[in-house]
């Protein structure tokens, strides 16, 4: 049954022959999503360490960082620098986020790497399977990547609110005009 439901939603969204929404409307599309932006003091210690990291990095970067807690056990984690280019190849479905192929592969995208970066560490403590336990954890989690985020991303990072509702996520992300995303 979740073979079908991850096939029908990667049809919807491939559907819309769309790859992302372009920077002008992902802000407002993550406010939908009720996905905050992230806070000044997040965005620039983000800045601080991808500089630092992305000198020899290709693609889009990502940094994130999350504090949460379950069943007073707490996860905290100071930052974590991501690239595309750090990945293996991944289930699509692994850890109950679907990565859409949107003309390619995305799978292994810096913000989806992270988003599965928490559900690795929640796995141990937290049988993802159980909605009980899911609606447990609570606590935020900030993500600031170096370009807009794709359709796929967008997508997994809803997955992300609806396996975990008293998670707060927030995105930031930096954009130049004519950069395409892993330039």
């Amino acid at each position: 049954e979740h073979a079908q439901e991850a096939d029908r939603y990667r049809v919807k969204i491939q559907s819309t022959e769309l790859f992302h929404v372009g920077p002008f409307y992902t802000r407002p599309l993550l406010d939908l999503l009720q996905i905050k932006e992230a806070s000044p003091e997040f965005v620039a210690s983000a800045r601080w360490h991808l500089e630092r990291r992305e000198r020899n990095a290709r693609g889009v970067a990502c940094f994130a960082r999350f504090d949460v807690a379950t069943h007073g056990r707490g996860f905290v984690d100071q930052g974590l620098f991501i690239t595309e280019r750090d990945h293996e190849a991944v289930d699509a479905n692994h850890l109950h986020l679907i990565s859409v192929a949107l003309n390619h592969d995305r799978s292994g995208h810096a913000e989806l790497q992270a988003m599965r970066w928490l559900l690795q560490t929640l796995e141990a403590d937290v049988p993802l399977h159980d909605t009980s336990a899911r609606s447990e954890v609570f606590g935020q989690m900030s993500l600031h990547v170096t370009h807009y985020p794709c359709l796929s991303c967008l997508g997994a990072l809803a997955q992300l609110r609806g396996l975990f509702p008293r998670l707060e996520l927030f995105l930031s992300f930096d954009w130049t005009p004519g950069a395409a995303r892993g330039s």
